[in-house]
């Protein structure tokens, strides 16, 4: 298996986004925004860097050749984390057109982060 990244949004003050994951319930994450509308999202940041793959089931995410999979962690109708197994270049890209700045994109592994 290859990398897994998460993906939160990470409050004021927070220095070490990896702990605070490791540490918070799912209602504790800031919102990303509805499944549904965070889906098209990506959808639509994913197709302008040109990838090509098939649809997520779950998620209704594409999953460009090379991603195994997408998932969302969801509290009171939000998405408030998103887990990707084996990234790829498109998906860093779609998620930084897509993420706020306080998006924290990290090795679900080791805690380092990309962005």
């Amino acid at each position: 298996m290859g990398v897994m990244i998460m993906v939160h949004r990470v409050p004021e003050g927070i220095e070490d986004p990896y702990t605070q994951m490791l540490y918070d319930d799912a209602g504790e994450y800031l919102p990303m925004g509805e499944p549904d509308a965070l889906a098209g999202a990506l959808n639509e940041a994913l197709a302008a860097t040109g990838a090509e793959g098939f649809i997520d089931e779950g998620t209704g995410v594409l999953l460009p050749h090379g991603v195994d999979s997408v998932s969302f962690t969801t509290h009171e109708g939000q998405v408030r984390m998103i887990f990707v197994n084996g990234p790829t270049g498109e998906v860093f890209d779609a998620l930084a057109a897509v993420g706020a700045p306080d998006w924290a994109v990290l090795d679900a592994g080791t805690g380092e982060r990309y962005n």
